[in-house]
């Protein structure tokens, strides 16, 4: 059997074994600001008078190539099974190319077969800034982190336009880790190259040759804006209302800096008893990548340049997270009783056989023994939640043009419902003149009374509140609200005389 064979089959093996560990899912969370976009292409009439899906269908967003990509794709599988396989593709090719790269780093095969384990499972939420590693739902970053974890790859394969080249295409799908991956490159090979600017320009013409289909429509767009321009007020919105777990790092958990100063310590340690003749690359790389953190903290929270926080540096804790997940894979490879527990032929077999038991236990989640486990695949036969039954009975019963509120928490509304709505949480538009009249709705229907301060605080957790306990004819009337959806055993307003539909604690009342 060939290395590149073996390696795929450890790549769908990991690709399956990841969404059993950290479940996936399809039609809600970070969803809500992807697919309802490809539903509205796929038929224009749904969401009339929606807070965002209609201007996502007319202007160009950073998810277009994401949304396009499966609108096409989706008229030969369906949407559904359709997300489901691109994933499992993306992890695996993630997957490949990073048991790749740890191959090449340490010429060990061991460390290559288990290095996904580390890094990419049993790591994957030691970051710092919100992120993860991977998702476990189709999100754009998915297929950038596939793309650039290749690029990676050709990088230190010395072939730095091929892997700029992937890098322009995952800027397609996500910008800012394209931008950040290309980055880290070319810095890196400015130093390696002794300052051989021939190298660095041919490398970022190939960068933009694609990317540019990108980033030209997108910088046009957020900085030609003078009508709504990006005050106190947009950073504020952004920055701190909306999004502190991404942008403002003396917002971030403590937990995270701690356990990501373990695990750089405990790489350390071991960067400098197995040297290789990598290290150069990677010593650059992890270097620009912590002092990144700290200039982007002086400049953007103590020097208070506001439109650095759009770089959102501290994403790349998670490459970082990948580096040291190689590092400590060649340690556990290294041991003795790993390299003597079983052939690694027999290995792959077995790699085999569990993806197979993998793929059906996903698929068919409702047979499995564990309750908690019968709706953590969404995918084929599962268990589906009373909010999820809730959004299908309002799709297929309630008229496509009547607006409808629901509480703040309720993160699958769009996907499943597909209905228009007045405001919500998770789907944004990160332009000043969609943000400042997002706030206003937001804050005036979920009744937060808060100033607009740069201090932090659970906007959702405020606004679940005011939800709960305000109501306002008046309001919906005004906003054009035919129904509210509440969860029965939060809200204190239902009039329970208009309910027209009820699914275990949830119910849908009139306020016409």
């Amino acid at each position: 059997m060939s290395q590149s064979v073996k390696y795929w089959i450890w790549s769908f093996f990991y690709a399956f074994l990841f969404l059993a560990v950290y479940g996936y899912y399809f039609n809600s969370s970070d969803l809500e600001e992807h697919l309802p976009f490809v539903y509205k292409l796929q038929n224009p009439t749904l969401y009339p008078g929606d807070y965002v899906t209609g201007y996502l269908f007319n202007i160009f967003s950073v998810r277009y190539y994401y949304t396009h990509t499966l609108f096409i794709l989706s008229h030969l599988i369906p949407l559904p099974q359709l997300c489901f396989g691109i994933m499992i593709a993306a992890i695996a090719v993630f997957s490949y190319y990073y048991m790749n790269l740890s191959y090449l780093i340490f010429k060990d095969e061991l460390t290559a077969l288990i290095t996904p384990l580390t890094g990419l499972i049993f790591l994957n939420k030691i970051t710092v800034g919100g992120n993860f590693v991977f998702d476990n739902m189709l999100t754009c970053s998915v297929f950038a982190s596939a793309l650039c974890m290749a690029a990676l790859f050709y990088f230190f394969n010395e072939k730095l336009k091929t892997g700029m080249l992937l890098c322009g295409i995952a800027t397609l799908y996500q910008p800012l880790i394209g931008i950040q991956v290309m980055m880290l490159m070319l810095i890196t090979s400015f130093f390696l190259h002794r300052f051989n600017f021939r190298e660095l320009i041919f490398g970022l013409l190939s960068y933009l040759v694609v990317a540019a289909f990108m980033l030209i429509p997108l910088f046009k767009r957020q900085f030609a804006d003078t009508a709504s321009p990006a005050d106190y007020y947009y950073y504020y919105i952004l920055y701190v209302f909306r999004n502190p777990h991404h942008y403002i790092p003396s917002f971030f958990a403590a937990g995270d800096y701690i356990k990501n100063f373990f695990l750089i310590l405990v790489t350390a340690i071991l960067f400098f008893r197995k040297p290789t003749p990598y290290n150069r690359h990677l010593m650059i790389l992890i270097t620009c990548i912590i002092a990144g953190m700290f200039f982007y903290y002086l400049l953007f929270e103590k020097a208070n340049m506001m439109v650095l926080g759009k770089l959102q540096w501290f994403k790349t804790s998670v490459w970082l997270t990948l580096f040291c997940g190689i590092y400590i894979a060649h340690f556990i490879a290294q041991q003795k009783f790993m390299q003597s527990v079983l052939p690694q032929t027999f290995l792959t077999y077995m790699a085999i056989i569990l993806t197979v038991f993998l793929i059906l236990a996903i698929t068919h989640s409702s047979l499995l023994p564990f309750k908690k486990l019968q709706s953590r695949y969404q995918i084929g036969d599962y268990v589906k939640s009373d909010l999820t039954l809730m959004h299908e009975w309002i799709k297929d019963s309630i008229p496509e043009d009547k607006i409808i509120l629901s509480f703040p928490q309720d993160d699958s509304f769009l996907c499943e419902a597909q209905h228009p709505t007045p405001v919500a949480w998770k789907a944004i538009i990160h332009e000043p003149w969609f943000l400042k009249k997002w706030h206003h709705d937001f804050v005036t229907l979920y009744h937060i009374q808060q100033p607009v301060e740069w201090i932090k605080s659970d906007q959702k957790q405020l606004a679940e509140e005011g939800y709960n306990h305000f109501y306002s004819k008046q309001l919906m009337s005004a906003y054009h609200i035919a129904y509210r959806l509440d969860d029965i055993t939060q809200s204190k307003v239902i009039n329970h005389y208009s309910v027209v539909h009820q699914q275990g604690n949830y119910v849908l009342w009139r306020t016409e």
